[in-house]
């Protein structure tokens, strides 16, 4: 579908009050959603770029068109319970089909974008999708994906136009009408037991698993999270990460549908500090990749500053650090620190927040890896602490918080309201709650084998206790390595580390079981290496091996490891 504007201009102050007459959790998400339809009307729903210029869809037509979209899905044949396939990127149409299919008590279900034709198959054969929703990038591989297996793919939907008239559109579907097709009974007949959406998991330790979430489970989440935070309602996010990843998911699509948050989007991550700057953000969740880039370009547009903007800026970070160190360990600050600290923040840092886009922003989270201490107080130095957060898929993405006023680095806070954590024997992080999972689709097995008789998810994840309660990760069970002098270690901490120690460094692989010492392998990190290169004033390919070299290296050196760490395979980007 060809979204088109909507008259009216973003309104920046809408919904800056939190109305709690007007707002609570409901029975299902798309019980939320049309709650959000009558509340805000003409307000922004959906923005996103054409050409140069923002435009937006409001509430009221947001709804028009999920009522439409719903109404042609019906029209072929979805129903209650059954999944519907989305491959799509962060684009307005993304979310129309995936509330349209809420609607109908459909379950939806993204394709990682980046997927094989041969895993695009996988999942389509068993969640037995008859309907997949597209876009012309994709369509090739997903026809190939299509007629590689069994699978039950019948209509295969385009969002973006047609291709030589083999596909059905959007467009054309939302124009499809029925007479007996009563959209309101449909949708107020979910219940909260409902399943709302299947997650696949990345693989890593064996083949994706299904994650089955009902829509209690997305409401609990976010009921949870409103208690911890100062999160309000009808503010502003940005949809930038993986929609086939929960944390886009609870942070996307159910941040808007249940709190009402206007969505910019995002579908090319290489975008991402713009679309922030025109979107000023009041909630905005990112992994640590995010904060690192984003700090070396602070400290890259910081270094072109006059040296005495610099030393300020310098001298308020240092000052910051040690604030925020002195405050951790119970130590009083320092007065000479906190008059550098406020000086640094009414020349520089304010005005920087500002103009990253960062203004307006009430609540700020990192997870789904460790973070690097130096980023943590990096940003905590220049007014953006950032508390960091874990959970998995299976728990319906959080289920740790650090309180705002008692962030702790390095460790993933605490136990969410009425969300119960315990350690097993071996230090396995065991979780229990309302946002817990129903289980793996079709797979009886692996769901008994996480999920054990007295409700406990089993998350692979160790973990142990501060003196505080607050919970610290030390590794994956799974994932340890034990060198050949018997000592047990994690190379996620290991990774962590290495990677905090330079802003050049991209991506680490640590390998060492059953070996004397650790390897590693490190690559890169594109963007801080071009930067050096033009100080250089020489190009990045000028400073690093040719292809041929790279490649060749790289084939040497994976035929001396042993198999299961062929997997970390180097690529020349």
């Amino acid at each position: 579908m060809q979204v088109r504007p909507q008259s009216g201009e973003l309104n920046d102050d809408h919904g800056a009050t939190f109305h709690s007459e007007r707002f609570s959790l409901r029975n299902s998400v798309c019980e939320c959603f049309q709650a959000n339809v009558a509340i805000q009307g003409e307000a922004p729903a959906l923005v996103w770029r054409d050409d140069s210029n923002d435009v937006c869809i409001s509430w009221t037509a947001y709804g028009e068109k999920v009522r439409r979209i719903s109404t042609g899905l019906n029209r072929l044949g979805v129903s209650k319970g059954e999944v519907v396939g989305l491959m799509l990127t962060n684009r307005p149409e993304f979310f129309l089909a995936d509330t349209a299919i809420q609607h109908l008590n459909a379950v939806a279900y993204s394709v990682y974008n980046t997927a094989s034709i041969s895993q695009i198959s996988e999942t389509l054969r068993r969640t037995e999708a008859r309907v997949v929703i597209t876009e012309r990038a994709f369509v090739d591989r997903l026809s190939a994906a299509v007629d590689m297996a069994a699978c039950k793919v019948e209509h295969i939907i385009l969002v973006d136009g047609p291709v030589d008239g083999k596909f059905l559109t959007l467009d054309e579907l939302a124009e499809m009408t029925s007479e007996t097709f009563d959209f309101d009974a449909t949708w107020r007949a979910v219940s909260p037991d409902d399943s709302a959406v299947l997650v696949f998991t990345s693989g890593t330790t064996g083949p994706p698993k299904a994650v089955d979430l009902t829509h209690a489970n997305l409401l609990s989440q976010w009921e949870k999270l409103i208690q911890v935070w100062p999160i309000q309602p009808f503010g502003r996010i940005v949809s930038y990460l993986p929609s086939a990843h929960i944390a886009d998911r609870t942070t996307g699509i159910y941040a808007s549908n249940i709190m009402g948050f206007g969505i910019f989007c995002c579908p090319d991550v290489s975008q991402l500090y713009s679309v922030i700057q025109r979107a000023r953000p009041t909630f905005f969740m990112a992994v640590p990749r995010i904060w690192e880039k984003l700090k070396t370009q602070i400290e890259t547009k910081v270094a072109a500053l006059d040296e005495a903007r610099r030393n300020l800026f310098s001298d308020g970070i240092q000052a910051g650090i040690r604030i925020w160190r002195a405050r951790a360990g119970g130590s009083d600050t320092n007065a000479a620190d906190i008059e550098r600290h406020r000086a640094a923040e009414e020349a520089v840092f304010r005005g920087l927040r500002d103009g990253m886009g960062f203004g307006d922003v009430m609540t700020l989270m990192v997870g789904a890896a460790p973070m690097p201490l130096d980023v943590h107080e990096f940003f905590a130095a220049i007014g953006m602490p950032l508390p960091e957060l874990w959970g998995m898929t299976e728990s319906s993405a959080i289920a740790t918080w650090n309180p705002p006023e008692g962030i702790k680095f390095g460790t993933v806070g605490k136990p969410l309201p009425d969300v119960e954590i315990t350690l097993a024997s071996d230090n396995e992080i065991l979780v229990r709650g309302s946002t817990i999972m129903r289980g793996y689709r079709d797979d009886p097995v692996q769901t008994a084998e996480t999920i054990d008789g007295e409700g406990w998810l089993h998350t692979g994840d160790t973990g142990e206790w501060t003196m505080d309660g607050y919970l610290k990760l030390t590794g994956r069970k799974k994932e340890l390595i034990i060198n050949s002098a018997g000592k047990n270690m994690s190379p996620m901490n290991i990774e962590a580390e290495l990677k905090g120690a330079s802003s050049l460094i991209g991506q680490v692989c640590v390998v060492g079981d059953g070996r004397k010492y650790n390897v590693a392998l490190i690559m890169l990190d594109r963007t801080a290496a071009s930067s050096i290169a033009v100080e250089l004033g020489s190009g990045l390919e000028e400073i690093c091996p040719t292809s041929s070299k790279l490649k060749t290296s790289c084939q040497k050196s994976r035929g001396r490891l042993s198999g299961p760490t062929r997997t970390c395979r180097a690529q020349n980007r």
